[in-house]
């Protein structure tokens, strides 16, 4: 059987930004929690995030838009992560976006599969560490308003 993702993927280089939105439920003041760097099984353990070249406002304005289907999702900002840093706990983020229904620049970084998820415990250990990275290098593109 073919990978369902031959010839639909890009691999990203190590010294890429990458932008990560964050829902109002998932801050605590005014910083993102552990949850916005912990993808669920709803999202089939794929944290969703963009490509540096969206730049921080791109991503968030992206991300925010009203989709065809009327939905409008919000954010508090971006936050960005590294390529580099997802490698150094095993993630290994690839660009999806030529997959249908995802926008431009999308990136997915698969903690485990559905077959074989990671466990809790590994999931929640390397949400806390890019949540770490990127609270200490600030929100880069706050809300408006």
């Amino acid at each position: 059987m073919a990978n369902r993702f031959e010839g639909s993927i890009e691999w990203l280089i190590d010294d890429e930004d990458l932008w990560r939105q964050v829902p109002l439920g998932c801050m605590t003041g005014s910083e993102p929690n552990s949850s916005a760097f912990n993808p669920s099984q709803k999202h089939k353990f794929f944290l969703s995030t963009g490509r540096e070249w969206l730049t921080a406002k791109g991503a968030y304005d992206q991300y925010t838009r009203k989709r065809p289907n009327g939905t409008v999702l919000s954010s508090e900002g971006t936050w960005a992560i590294r390529v580099s840093l997802c490698r150094g706990y095993q993630l290994y983020p690839f660009d999806d976006s030529r997959l249908a229904d995802l926008d431009p620049g999308h990136v997915s970084i698969p903690f485990g599969t559905d077959e074989v998820p990671e466990t809790k415990g590994s999931r929640k250990t390397k949400a806390q560490a890019l949540r770490s990275y990127a609270v200490n290098r600030g929100c880069v593109y706050r809300r408006p308003g």
